[in-house]
């Protein structure tokens, strides 16, 4: 499998765009759901929240994040069937 990150792609991407692609993987918080219903009101909540996109934008163009995404739910059904808390990836990936 070849992966490739379309970085100017995901640079052009608004702020809701990248909490739309973020609450596709993973079920994000309180704020970044306030913010999809645009209940944000507060200063200090539009600093964290930019704060949180900025980080947001960074681990979705990144592979070890994609694949640690990936990985994680297919290790904790491999370690519970083999009754195991091992890391079942180590040494798998390079």
């Amino acid at each position: 499998m070849v992966l490739r990150v379309d970085i100017d792609s995901a640079n052009r991407w608004t702020d809701r765009e990248v909490l739309e692609q973020w609450h596709k993987l993973l079920k994000g918080d309180e704020l970044t759901h306030k913010f999809a219903k645009d209940e944000l009101a507060e200063a200090y909540e539009v600093n964290r929240l930019k704060h949180s996109i900025a980080i947001y934008r960074s681990r979705l163009c990144d592979i070890s994040w994609f694949m640690r995404c990936l990985n994680e739910p297919i290790t904790r059904q491999a370690n519970q069937e083999d009754n195991c808390t091992d890391r079942f990836w180590e040494g798998r990936f390079i």
